[in-house]
């Protein structure tokens, strides 16, 4: 009987032995988890720290280019001052021109708009020649889409033209 309660007071301390370790396993896999939670949340702020500093680097570094960059773009008060200097280069060029649509299209940018704008001119050869390269040298971000320049008369060419180039949005 004397071995009998040796052995379950054996078998008693063994459990007990066991589910401690269970126990203390368990608390570290908990700890280690959390650690790895909390390496992987210091990580991500991390990368995000740095990120937030090179974007101010970069902003920093490449404000001078932005600002004169932005002298390009036509502000939004100023649209009817982008077609005022296309009429006066016609003008200059002593040729008759009218702008006969101006479309906006408003998707896609987030601060930008590009604006479309139909050009048409009656005038001699060489002056709307000198008009298309004033078309094309215009004092902010614009490109020619198209132009053609057609014979209509006897010593009298017409000209049309598509145009865009890009206005500031309204804030």
């Amino acid at each position: 009987m004397k071995h009998l309660i040796f052995l379950v007071i054996s078998v008693i301390i063994f459990l007990a032995a066991v589910g401690g370790y269970w126990f203390m396993l368990q608390n570290i896999s908990l700890g280690v988890n959390q650690i790895a939670a909390a390496r992987a949340e210091a990580d991500a702020a991390n990368g995000r720290e740095q990120f937030a500093r090179a974007a101010s680097s970069f902003l920093s570094d490449t404000s001078l280019e932005r600002e004169e960059l932005e002298t390009f773009v036509v502000q939004d008060a100023d649209v009817v001052a982008a077609i005022e200097t296309i009429e006066a280069s016609a003008k200059r060029e002593k040729i008759t021109a009218s702008v006969s649509s101006v479309n906006v299209n408003t998707k896609g940018q987030q601060f930008h708009e590009i604006v479309t704008m139909t050009v048409s001119a009656r005038g001699s050869f060489a002056a709307l020649n000198a008009f298309a390269s004033s078309l094309e040298s215009l004092p902010f971000a614009s490109r020619i889409l198209s132009l053609s320049l057609e014979e209509s008369a006897e010593r009298s060419w017409f000209l049309s033209a598509s145009l865009e180039f890009v206005k500031r949005k309204a804030q």
